[in-house]
Parts: C-alpha cells; sequence; structure tokens
C-alpha cells in the first residue's frame, strides 16, 4: 500500500498518512521530520464505550451461536456445543470489519457522487451491482447507505471547498482526515458521515477538531456550523446540526481525551513511549528554525 502525501499551509508542512500501519507523520522543513502526530479517531477512541460494545459483542456472538446450533443436529453434544461456542467467540470482529468494509466503500462512493454532481468528476453509477472484498449482503447494505446520502444531497445545496483533506494542529498536535468542507445551502460547515445504527454525540467532538484544525491552517475563514450525517444501512437518513455555541465546549472536551491519550502512551510500563511533539505556531516554529540556522 502507498503512502498518501499531502501539503498544507501552503506548501510549508507535508502530511503522510501511512496506509499500511494507518498512521500520520508531519515535516516541517528545518522544523521536524516524519513526526508522528495522534490522529482525530485515535483521541476520541479514550472515550470509554464499553457499556454499550460489550453487549453488542456478547450479542453478536449469541447469535452466531444458534444459527450453528440450529444448523447442526437436533441434540449436539458437549463436544459440539464447545466447538459451536469457538466458533463463535470472534463473531463480533468479523461483523465490525464488515461494518468498517461497508463504511469505507460508501464513504468513498459518496464523495464521487458529490464531486459528479459539482463538476469536477464523473458520477459513480447507482445501485452498485458489485465491489471488491463486498459480498451480496453487503452490496445490499451498502447501496441502502448510499440511497440515504443521495436524499441528503438532494435536499440541501452543496458546495465543495475540501473533501477528504488531511488537517494539522500544529498548536495542539493532531492529525484527521475529515469527511467534508463545504458551503451547505450557503453556510460554510464541517460535515462527516457515519453508517451505524444512529448518531452518537462524539460525532461533534471529532467535528470540532476537524473545525479547529482547518481555521487554524485557513486564519481568513470561519465555519459556522458542524453536520452528523447518519446514512443507516438499512437505508435511514438522520442529521443532526450544532452552530459555534458549543463549539468551544466540544473542542475543550476533546483536548481532553487528547490528553488522556497522551498520558496513556507515557505509561506503559516497561512499553512506554514518549508523547509526540507538539510544533506549536506555525509561523512561529518555522521563524526560530530559520533564526537557528542563520545563528549558527
Amino acid at each position: 500500500m502507498a503512502d498518501t502525501i499531502t501539503q498544507v499551509y501552503g506548501g510549508r508542512a507535508t502530511i503522510t498518512f501511512h496506509e499500511l500501519k494507518h498512521y500520520y507523520t508531519v515535516t516541517v522543513p528545518g522544523v521536524c521530520e516524519n513526526l508522528y502526530q495522534p490522529s482525530v479517531t485515535s483521541a476520541i477512541g479514550k472515550l470509554d464505550k464499553s457499556a454499550g460494545l460489550v453487549p453488542w459483542a456478547v450479542e453478536c456472538m449469541t447469535n452466531r451461536a444458534k444459527e450453528l446450533i440450529n444448523l447442526g443436529p437436533t441434540n449436539p453434544d458437549r463436544d459440539s456445543l464447545h466447538t459451536i461456542l469457538d466458533a463463535a467467540r470472534e463473531t463480533w470482529r468479523r461483523v465490525k470489519q464488515e461494518s468498517a468494509d461497508i463504511g469505507s466503500f460508501v464513504h468513498g462512493w459518496l464523495e464521487q457522487e458529490l464531486k459528479g454532481r459539482s463538476g469536477v468528476g464523473v458520477r459513480p453509477s447507482f445501485p452498485v451491482n458489485s465491489a471488491p472484498g463486498l459480498t451480496p449482503e453487503m452490496i445490499e447494505k451498502a447501496n441502502l447507505s448510499i440511497a440515504a446520502g443521495r436524499r441528503f444531497f438532494d435536499e440541501h445545496n452543496i458546495e465543495i471547498v475540501q473533501a477528504e483533506a488531511p488537517r494539522w494542529s500544529p498548536t495542539f498536535g493532531y492529525v484527521g482526515t475529515g469527511d467534508l468542507i463545504a458551503r451547505v445551502d450557503g453556510d460554510l460547515a464541517a460535515l462527516d458521515y457515519k453508517t451505524g445504527k444512529r448518531l452518537y454525540p462524539t460525532v461533534f467532538l471529532q467535528l470540532a477538531a476537524y473545525q479547529k484544525a482547518y481555521e487554524e491552517e485557513f486564519t481568513d475563514q470561519q465555519i459556522v456550523k458542524r453536520i452528523g450525517v447518519n446514512v443507516g444501512r438499512d437505508g435511514h437518513l438522520e442529521t443532526a446540526v450544532r452552530d459555534n455555541s458549543t463549539l468551544e465546549r466540544d473542542f475543550e472536551c476533546f483536548l481532553a481525551l487528547l490528553t488522556a491519550w497522551r498520558w496513556d502512551r507515557e505509561n506503559q510500563g516497561k512499553w512506554s513511549k514518549s508523547a509526540p511533539a507538539v510544533i506549536g505556531n506555525l509561523d512561529v516554529a518555522i521563524e526560530r528554525s530559520q533564526k537557528t540556522v542563520v545563528e549558527d
């Protein structure tokens, strides 16, 4: 898998996304070289979601075990039941991966659809009949999600500013790739698609981080709203919008999670790693670097 390299801050910095291991590094000539920076989703991952995930994983295993029992003999013996339970144990991993694969496909399809509607690309065909790595059942779910996304596009006037663009905050030391920065019905907005059962409020922590990073780079622009769009795998469409009245509180919560991520990295015992450096104001960092070169 090839790394993806993106120039940001007018070419003064470069973000590299390492596809194979799924992490970001940043290079600023004279300031840092391939500096690892945590992702937005890594920080948000420090929020404990086990209260919902554990019952979901148990349900996945239970449903698969029942399915296997129904396919077997009427009165399975103890060894057969043990085999069934072993086979069902990791079902949640398969379901999670299939959901992620569907989500990635839907994100890419919706990006191309929106670019096609904007005249900067070719609209993909719909419905989708096949796709690499997706089973017919997964294709069916993807088509339902896509149909919901198309309804959202039909209901709003959307002008793309950035799509799937990596953003870096030198001041706070994180990187993330947001789905969309666009003018939605005339307002500059940060938007993120989800393909789950419903929208969760953590989407607004994610969007706050993307908004702050975007505005740090493009200081003459201000995003006025954040939009979460859930295009469910069952075809339902759900949207939620927050304006800047909640931005600072949402961003403070994100920064608290980022702090927790850094603390966790530094407190793993013999596996501890130092938290990656924070560059701070990019102009100041570059100026300091150039001054040091001149003095040397």
